[in-house]
């Protein structure tokens, strides 16, 4: 025991807001590989639910839980000894068949036209709405299917940089992001050049006599696209300025939906320490 009456670890890592059923697991399992057989692990969370869901999962896979202690508001201790006997001596092979399985795991959104000018997508237990493809109309009921992509694309940016602000124990006040976005050509979707009858019959003859192009040459010179994002977040912390810009550019090679985005167009990345 240490002199706070808690039990002394092997090993201590962060997992943040992560709950048992959103990854906090998997990192579990990684974090054991670093601990003896018959030593103890340290697992710091700011989720609630960790409390209640560790001890079945430690006497599911073996391992002896502890303990759990709440030291501050939105923060606990919790203390799970691994296995002496060896339980879990598939660790290493579990964490590559959970990861193999994170990889592949089939990402499922449908929508459904529930309207004139309006989708209703399902994902898991969730449901919500979007408009038109994008409007000019600030009175639109609904908001546009570009305004719901960009605005994906901001909360996996803020979930990103409060998880790795978590795991470094840094605190975050406040946190931010705006996003510009810019389209190469609006109405491009449209057809800013309404073809002719000459033009589509032109376009029929030439396809009778070459071969159909590749999608990539199809769309090479396509100007229905985003040209340039801009995002900016504003940030309060204590910490130093250094710190946070560090953990902000690791969001760039950690979010999908950033680093596809960062692979089609410039994307401007900055963060104002406040």
């Amino acid at each position: 025991m240490s002199d706070d009456g808690l039990p002394n670890p092997a090993h201590v890592f962060d997992g943040g807001r992560l709950d048992c059923g959103s990854g906090l697991i998997l990192l579990i399992r990684q974090n054991m590989l670093q601990v003896p057989p018959g030593e103890v692990l340290e697992i710091r969370s700011q989720e609630p639910t960790v409390s209640g869901e560790l001890p079945p999962w430690c006497r599911m896979v073996g391992h002896e839980y502890l303990s759990s202690h709440q030291v501050a508001p939105q923060n606990w201790r919790h203390f799970v000894r691994r296995s002496a006997d060896e339980v879990t001596t598939d660790t290493e092979s579990a964490v590559t068949e959970i990861t193999s399985a994170a990889s592949s795991f089939p990402w499922s959104v449908r929508a459904r036209l529930s309207g004139a000018h309006q989708s209703t997508l399902y994902a898991r237990n969730h449901s919500w709405q979007l408009g038109t493809a994008f409007s000019f109309n600030k009175q639109d009921p609904l908001p546009t299917a570009l305004e719901g992509f960009i605005g994906a694309l901001l909360a996996e940016v803020n979930h990103l940089f409060g998880t790795f602000c978590d795991h470094a124990g840094i605190v975050i006040d406040e946190l931010e992001c705006h996003a510009q976005v810019t389209l190469a050509d609006p109405l491009a979707v449209f057809g800013s050049q309404p073809e002719t009858s000459e033009q589509r019959s032109s376009e029929a003859d030439e396809d009778q006599r070459t071969p159909a192009p590749d999608v990539d040459s199809r769309f090479e010179n396509n100007t229905a696209g985003i040209s340039q994002i801009k995002i900016v977040a504003y940030a309060t912390s204590n910490a130093p300025a250094e710190q946070l810009k560090e953990l902000w550019h690791q969001v760039q090679s950690r979010g999908p939906l950033l680093r596809t985005m960062i692979r089609s167009c410039p994307v401007e990345f900055r963060l104002v320490t406040m």
